[in-house]
């Protein structure tokens, strides 16, 4: 899928990211992100808990818009 069809599905549903992070689909894009950076950590549920506050935090700051665009 192109991100511009992935943009269209998300227009489509205007809770979206708040279903991404009830289910931490977020988190998990987000190791899969930064895992190569940080091949010597592993994310056990302490640091998956800890990501998801940070990705939290940062939707909130930004208005409940995404901040991968």
């Amino acid at each position: 899928m192109k991100l511009i069809e992935h943009r269209r599905i998300i227009n489509k549903n205007p809770k979206a990211y708040e279903t991404d992070l009830e289910s931490d689909r977020l988190v998990k894009s987000i190791i899969n992100h930064i895992r190569n950076d940080f091949s010597n950590v592993r994310f056990d549920q302490q640091k998956r808990g800890i990501l998801r506050e940070i990705v939290i935090l940062l939707f909130e700051a930004q208005e409940h818009r995404p901040f991968f665009t």
